[in-house]
C-alpha cells in the first residue's frame, strides 16, 4: 500500500491547480485556501448512499481495487457454473506502438472456451429520487457475454446481461462505440 504525507498531496495539488489555471486565467497566480471547518455542514451531509454502506469493507477500498475484487468474484462464479469449460485470462495483446499491453488494458476481463467475457459492476446509488445501478463504458463488440455484479452494502448479485435491459446511449465525453446499462428502482421508495 503507498503511503504518502498529507503535506506532500497538498503541493501536488497546488501544483497542479497552478498549472491547469493559474496561467490562464488572467495571469492569476494566488489562491484563495479555506479552511474545511467553514464548510462542515456539507462534509456532514453524507447523503442516503454513503449512510447506507457505512461500515461496509468494500465501501472503503478504491474504485479501481473495488472492480478488481469483484471481477475475481464475479470470474470464480462463472467458472462454477461452468465446470466443464476452460475459464482463464485473457491474452492482453499489443498497443497500437507495437509494446504488449498489460493485463488490465485487456478488451475484455477473462475467456471462457472461445467465448470473451466483460464483468463490469455498480454500486447500488440514490440518485433523483429512486435507487439505481450504473454500468458505463461497456463496448459490445470487444467481447462476446457481459456480466454485471450489482454490489449492496448487504449482496453481491451477479448477473449475465441479455444484451437489451436498461441500454443507454454513450456518455457525454465517451467514446461513440460505448454504452451503458441503468437500472433503477421504483420512485421515492427508501426501503
Amino acid at each position: 500500500m503507498l503511503k504518502c504525507s498529507s503535506l506532500k498531496i497538498g503541493r501536488c495539488c497546488d501544483h497542479l491547480i497552478y498549472e491547469a489555471f493559474g496561467r490562464r486565467l488572467f495571469g492569476i497566480r494566488a489562491f484563495l485556501a479555506l479552511p474545511a471547518s467553514r464548510f462542515q455542514h456539507v462534509l456532514n451531509d453524507t447523503g442516503q448512499t454513503s449512510s447506507l454502506y457505512k461500515g461496509c469493507p468494500l465501501a472503503r477500498l478504491s474504485v479501481v481495487w473495488r472492480g478488481e475484487i469483484l471481477a475475481k468474484v464475479a470470474q470464480g462464479v462463472f467458472r462454477e457454473l461452468h465446470p466443464e469449460s476452460l475459464v482463464h485470462e485473457p491474452d492482453p495483446g499489443l498497443r497500437i506502438d507495437g509494446v504488449r499491453r498489460s493485463r488490465r488494458q485487456a478488451a475484455f476481463d477473462w475467456q471462457c472456451d472461445d467465448s470473451r467475457v466483460e464483468c463490469k459492476n455498480s454500486q447500488l446509488t440514490w440518485q433523483r429520487h429512486c435507487w439505481r445501478f450504473r454500468f458505463r463504458r461497456i463496448k459490445f463488440d470487444l467481447f462476446d457475454e457481459l456480466v454485471l455484479v450489482l454490489y449492496t452494502p448487504s449482496n453481491l448479485y451477479i448477473v449475465q446481461h441479455d444484451r437489451h435491459l436498461g441500454l443507454t446511449k454513450s456518455d457525454v465525453g465517451s467514446a461513440r462505440d460505448e454504452c451503458g446499462v441503468q437500472l433503477f428502482g421504483p420512485r421515492k421508495c427508501l426501503c
